[in-house]
This record gives C-alpha cells, structure tokens and sequence, in this order.
C-alpha cells in the first residue's frame, strides 16, 4: 500500500513538472510576441512620425534574401564586365558555367561528387556521434572537464592539415583515411559547442528535475537535449563547413579523387573556367547544406525568446 501510495505521489510530481515546463515555454513565447510588437510598433512610429505621408513608405522594404540575391547579382554583372573587359586570366562568369554545363552533361561533375559525398556523410556523421558523447561528458562533469582542458586547448591549437601525415601513416589513403581526415577537422568544434549548450542549461530547471525525482534519461530527454539545442545547431553549423573543408583538403592532399581532385586537375592544367565551375559547385553545396541547418534551427528553437529588451 505504502509503495502504490509513494508511486502515485511521484507521478503526480512529475505531471507538475512538465506542466511547469509547458507554462514556461508558453510564456516566453508570449513574451517573445509581445516583444516583436512593440519592437515593430516602435520602427513603424519612428519611420512614420504624426503627420508625414500616412504611414506609407517611400521605397518597398526589402527582405533579407532579396537583399542577399541583389548584392549576388551585382557581383556576377561586375565579374562579367571585368573579366570582358580586361587581360587576365579570370574568364567571364559565362565561360565558367558553359564549362559547368559540360561538366554536368558529361557526367565528370556527378561522378566526382558521389565519390566525394561519401567521405563527407560518413565522417560528417561519424563525428557528429562522438562530439555528442564528448560534449556531454565534458559538460556534465567539471572533474573530466578540466583533467582534458590541456588535451583540448592542443588540440585546438594545432592545424587541422597536419594531421594528414599521420592519418595517411596509420590509416591509409582510401576511403578510411578521407574519412578519417574529415572526422578529424569537424569533430573537435562540435563537441566544444554541445559543451557549451549543456553548460547553458537553465539550473534551475535541473534542480527541478531532481526535485521532481526524474529520472536521468527523463532529464536528459526535456531538460538537457531542449536547454542545449542551441549550442548543439551551432556546432552543427560549424561542423559542417569544416567537414565540407576536409573533404576537399582529404581528396587534393591524400588522394586525386572526388571534387577535390578535379580542383587539383584544372588548376593544374590552368583551365580556370573548370577550376571555377568545381568550386562554385561546392560553394553551391555548402550554401544550400548551411541554408537548411539554418531552417532547421529555426524550427527546433523557436521556443526561445528573440528579443531581450521587451520593453517596460
């Protein structure tokens, strides 16, 4: 009798904890509404003072991706008129998608980026597994903290590239030791991050937690994986432009394969209008890549408040 009566008050804390984390969501939530609004009221009045032109603006606002697709146009106009008009060798910015097209249609650039998404995604997520342990472990425990401070601050302190005569050493130069070097250049930022976001967990919320007696896979699945979501985007984000970095330094340093190779081919052989199309390709890549982990983050944290300064 003792233990259903002790089973059913644990229950019931539990059920007020959640509640109180559903009414904290909720109102900050509000409090990040309230704040758009009177933020935005504030820039209509300061735009719009009494009296002057009701309220219309002079020119059509202009969103953040317009802004980025203008700035790009502009700089392709004046790449183009550049390079037609002077001796160098940068070739117009429409020789270099004629070379792209032929890329494409030949099939060299789809084969090349198989062979190059593979080291990518394998080491990408290998890294990701281990930067989650690592980033736990070194957030939770200040004893491991500090005994691997020394260890980190070397490790960060060294160049990723020369790592490369080791990893070709021990590993080799097939597809192990590609994704070993892009194992090696991501792995270390993320796992920094997921520390710092589990180090940013609200305390309070894990003194509740205890309070409450959740236990631990409870607390780590609603007090520590939603607190840190943030650290963890960033080190995602982070993550992913060095592992798109280490593929590429992987196949031009350890073996002539993939994108990378055919960044070495061209420039070797000083066809720049090839060298150009590979490398807006994985410019290409990272941006579309970066563009989703963005949406991503976006959703899983819009929780969070934006504005600090709601107003009084």
């Amino acid at each position: 009798m003792a233990a259903r009566l002790w089973a059913a008050r644990l229950t019931r804390s539990r059920q007020r904890f959640w509640s109180h984390l559903e009414e904290r969501a909720l109102a900050q939530r509000t409090a990040t509404d309230l704040g758009l609004e009177r933020a935005n009221g504030t820039h209509a009045a300061s735009r719009h003072p009494e009296g002057r032109g009701n309220g219309r603006r002079p020119f059509p606002r202009l969103t953040s991706y317009r802004v980025s697709a203008l700035s790009v146009g502009l700089g392709l106009v004046a790449w183009e008129l550049y390079a037609r008009n002077t001796e160098t060798f940068v070739p117009p910015f429409t020789d270099v998608i004629v070379a792209w097209v032929r890329m494409m249609g030949s099939g060299e650039l789809l084969a090349a980026l198989a062979v190059s998404s593979q080291a990518f995604v394998l080491g990408l997520g290998l890294a990701v597994i281990v930067a989650v342990a690592l980033g736990l472990i070194l957030g939770l425990s200040d004893t491991i903290d500090h005994a691997a401070a020394p260890f980190v601050s070397a490790l960060v302190a060294l160049p990723s590239v020369a790592y490369i005569p080791i990893i070709m050493l021990w590993i080799g130069f097939g597809l192990e030791g590609r994704i070993a070097v892009v194992f090696e250049f991501c792995v270390l930022v993320m796992a920094l991050n997921f520390r710092a976001g589990v180090r940013s967990v609200d305390p309070d919320l894990l003194e509740m937690a205890r309070a409450f007696r959740l236990t631990r896979w409870q607390t780590f699945r609603s007090v520590l994986i939603p607190g840190s979501m943030t650290g963890i985007m960033a080190g995602l984000r982070l993550g992913l432009g060095r592992a798109i970095k280490g593929t590429v330094t992987a196949e031009v340093l350890l073996v002539l394969v993939g994108l990378g190779g055919l960044v070495k081919h061209y420039g070797n052989t000083f066809r720049i209008d090839s060298l150009l199309a590979v490398v807006g390709t994985i410019v290409l890549i990272a941006l579309v890549l970066t563009s989703l982990l963005m949406r991503l983050d976006r959703r899983v944290n819009r929780w969070r408040p934006r504005v600090q300064d709601t107003g009084a």
